[in-house]
């Protein structure tokens, strides 16, 4: 059920029981249990593609904002805090250079 699109009907018909019998033994603990475990399995398949489309998207991905999302979902779940404010101080060396317009048309008064 986990890896296929069969229904409890087609499933019945493949192992040959009545319907019933799988429907009773889907409402088990032992059915879930097991489906969890499947899960679990063909899901832990997909993980290295997963890393390396979070990956791609880091290093290559064109959105900002999809850049963003998967980087503070890798911080997340490595444990790290993403902060909303970054105090920065210190000092920078700057020049600025100022011109003033006058107006002046150039015919000296």
């Amino acid at each position: 059920m986990v890896r296929t699109n069969m229904t409890q009907r087609e499933i019945a018909a493949e192992i040959d029981v009545n319907e019933a019998t799988i429907s009773r033994w889907k409402k088990g603990k032992e059915f879930e249990e097991l489906k969890l475990e499947e899960e679990r399995d063909f899901l832990s398949g997909l993980a290295g593609l997963s890393i390396q489309t979070y990956k791609d998207i880091l290093v290559n991905g064109t959105s900002e904002h999809a850049r963003f999302m998967v980087a503070q979902d890798v911080l997340d779940r490595t444990g790290h805090k993403v902060s909303d404010k970054i105090d920065l101080t210190g000092e920078i060396d700057t020049e600025i250079s100022i011109k003033i317009d006058y107006g002046d048309d150039g015919d000296g008064d």
